[in-house]
């Protein structure tokens, strides 16, 4: 007489182990999704600051360009990743701190006018591949586009 002794087979195991395996890819799939959303609103936070950053060296008329992330050079436009940089530490620090989310490109727009009296900065999304741009300009308005316009004004 055999006796039987209570338990699970090999076959049981492997199945449930394999099951577990997917659930946990799916899971991971979506956090990776959650992931570079939560990069997008960091960017968006560093646009914001960046503003808040120029609007504190506005003095009624036009903004000071000593010390501050607005600068305007030869053509208007000052960036991280390439052409030109010139502006404050705090505007260094946003720069770094967008790029480090995953932003490809970081705009500050002038006009190329002296004395500066208008502004936009765009920043680039990481979760799109399409080149999205949240853009935010000196007179309050603000657009997510996918067109990077590199005026000094959001529209």
């Amino acid at each position: 007489m055999k006796k039987y002794t209570r338990g699970f087979t090999l076959i049981e195991l492997l199945v449930v182990i394999a099951i577990i395996g997917i659930l946990a890819s799916v899971v991971l799939v979506s956090l990776q999704s959650a992931r570079k959303k939560g990069n997008d609103t960091r960017v968006i936070s560093d646009v914001q600051q960046f503003r808040t950053e120029a609007e504190s060296k506005y003095n009624g008329a036009q903004y000071d360009t000593t010390g501050s992330p607005i600068v305007a050079n030869i053509n208007g436009q000052t960036t991280k990743n390439g052409i030109n940089y010139a502006g404050s530490a705090v505007a260094k620090q946003l720069w770094d701190d967008a790029n480090s989310n995953g932003s490809t490109a970081f705009y500050v727009v002038t006009g190329g006018a002296t004395p500066v009296t208008a502004y936009a900065i765009y920043g680039s999304l990481p979760s799109t591949n399409n080149g999205t741009y949240f853009c935010i300009d000196s007179a309050g308005n603000t657009e997510q586009s996918t067109i990077n316009h590199l005026a000094n004004t959001c529209q």
